[in-house]
């Protein structure tokens, strides 16, 4: 519980930090079909829907469903990222009028200037990006009793 918690003040620190120098992007992106753009403060884009200290970024995302989860931030300003960040944590981020949810299996994602992709910490080059699922390409062995687990 306390690695938990520190993980958690170690993110919202990492925010801080990130917000005071941070400036939203022109960003056109691509979802299948679908086209979403304008100034971008951020996108998240996953399977899952937690990441770094119980964040719910994508709070619908299924692993199994074979689709990308993206949450798409407008431009808000730091006041109004600072005023929600407890969206982020109890999974009500896309309740937020300048916050949008999207899901597809193909993201494409251009931006002016460039913007960094980071990945589970590590930074990953810069815009533009690509992003595909290839359904069922991980075959995973679990116990028994793994079978509903994720029900509900």
């Amino acid at each position: 519980k306390e690695n938990g918690r520190r993980g958690k003040l170690l993110y919202i620190f990492s925010l801080l930090k990130t917000l005071v120098r941070y400036k939203s992007s022109l960003v056109s992106i691509s979802i299948d079909k679908q086209k979403v753009g304008g100034t971008i403060f951020s996108i998240t884009l996953g399977i899952g829907k937690y990441n770094g200290g119980g964040m719910m970024p994508t709070p619908h995302a299924k692993p199994d469903d074979g689709l990308f989860d993206i949450t798409v931030i407008r431009n808000i300003s730091r006041s109004g990222v600072l005023s929600n960040l407890g969206r982020l944590y109890n999974g009500s981020i896309l309740n937020h009028p300048n916050i949008s949810g999207f899901q597809g299996k193909e993201i494409k994602v251009s931006s002016r200037p460039p913007v960094n992709l980071e990945v589970d910490g590590e930074s990953l080059g810069t815009s533009p990006f690509k992003f595909n699922i290839i359904p069922k390409c991980i075959n995973v062995v679990v116990g028994a009793d793994f079978e509903g687990m994720f029900e509900g």
